[in-house]
């Protein structure tokens, strides 16, 4: 798509807000310049500051921006809801319910059946905390960047590509991991432990790079394991709930390791005659580790957990490598609170507490992520110094694993 220049913009804005129109009249070709700059900001000091908040907000619906990928959302890994109101969700189940014997039958003169008798239906109840709030914000300041971007043609494009770029990307990536450290919380859940039907142990001699014979292994597992939970009407063999449930296979996705996945594809179904019959029968999905990485150091030959450091805007802390001017290095310290004073930006491993789990199979439900508010761009002008903040926020998300989906982690040993 072409660039949008300054003036399309500025007439878009007039078109989508009538109060920003009745104080503006359309662009010409002497608005975006140094001569326009000096009579808006001397007659109208507030309007320009109206406009680039405005451009935040009518941009994406005129440009596709470039943006980080989710991939276990673009592959229909969990699920998304709006949940406008409340800070608690609440989802509720229904147990499948056994017939009783039939009362109709065999009634004779004088005899009677209890109509009223109790017999309540087995409810799962389940409440979910909002657990994931998200703001960032980025600083534009008037002489030097504010004015540029007024008087270049495109000079507003240019910019809000790049900011929007950078802040979505900031979103998607957090929410990205948030998904990662919920597998985690599945995987390990205390209060919702895992069946022993809901767990399966492969044999591979080296980890992430199993044999040709192992991958047959694999591949067999996970057929029989989607057969297995579609064989019936319903099972509650697959989920933490125990709750009986019929499995749409259409929904099952399996999460593997990218060593597994390469494994399978170049040493068991490039060498396969008839390879179909060795496909595997879901989507197959490759995440980098299932969540709960631990970052430790080499402290006086023991390993030490150690934790990020936060700066006064509580992002994480980083600082440049003075050998790269593009390198930049995570702060950590041995103190979770940031309270230490012993900093470590170098050798720096993580404990994968899931080291061992190859793949999970399940349902696109097992996660869900809902959000009360939606995600917008403010600005909040500072006159003393001559800045805009722009904030970008998103209130009262929740990423939750829900134990009543099917959920099954394949283990190598």
């Amino acid at each position: 798509m072409p660039n949008i220049t300054n003036a399309t913009l500025w007439d878009a804005i007039r078109d989508k807000y009538p109060q920003f129109a009745s104080l503006t009249a359309k662009a010409t070709k002497d608005t975006f310049t140094n001569e326009g700059w000096e009579a808006i900001t001397s007659s109208q000091p507030t309007l320009l500051n109206d406009f680039f908040e405005l451009s935040m907000r009518v941009y994406l619906q005129l440009v596709n921006v470039s943006r980080a990928k989710d991939t276990l959302e673009d592959k229909g890994f969990g699920e998304y809801y709006d949940n406008p109101e409340g800070g608690v969700i609440q989802r509720m189940g229904v147990n499948s319910i056994t017939p009783v014997s039939p009362a109709y039958k065999g009634l004779t003169n004088g005899s009677s059946v209890d109509p009223f008798v109790v017999r309540k239906p087995k409810v799962s109840e389940r409440f979910f905390k909002r657990n994931f709030d998200y703001q960032s914000l980025i600083t534009i300041a008037d002489q030097y960047m504010l004015k540029d971007m007024f008087i270049n043609p495109y000079g507003i494009d240019e910019f809000m590509s790049g900011i929007m770029t950078g802040l979505q990307n900031g979103y998607i990536n957090q929410v990205y991991l948030n998904k990662l450290e919920v597998l985690n919380a599945a995987i390990n859940s205390v209060a919702h432990p895992l069946q022993a039907t809901q767990k399966y142990d492969v044999t591979v001699t080296t980890p992430g790079d199993p044999t040709i014979t192992e991958c047959g292994d694999i591949v067999r597992l996970i057929k029989n394991i989607v057969n297995a939970m579609d064989l019936g009407p319903q099972t509650d063999a697959y989920n933490a709930l125990k709750f009986k449930t019929t499995q749409d296979t259409s929904r099952l996705k399996l999460l593997i390791r990218p060593g597994y996945k390469t494994a399978i594809e170049t040493k068991l179904l490039a060498q396969a005659y008839h390879n179909e019959k060795l496909q595997i029968p879901i989507e197959v999905i490759e995440v980098p580790h299932f969540g709960g990485l631990q970052p430790q150091v080499d402290i006086s030959g023991t390993m030490t957990d150690v934790y990020p450091q936060y700066d006064s805007l509580g992002a994480v802390k980083v600082v440049d490598d003075p050998s790269d001017a593009h390198y930049m290095q995570e702060v950590f310290n041995t103190a979770a609170d940031g309270s230490g004073t012993d900093y470590y930006t170098e050798d720096v491993v993580y404990l994968d507490p899931n080291e061992s789990i190859m793949a999970v199979i399940a349902d696109k439900g097992a996660v869900f992520t809902s959000r009360q508010n939606g995600y917008t761009v403010e600005p909040q002008r500072n006159a003393r110094g001559l800045y805009t903040n722009y904030f970008a926020s998103s209130p009262n998300n929740t990423v939750a694993y829900d134990p009543l989906y099917n959920f099954v982690v394949i283990n190598a040993v």
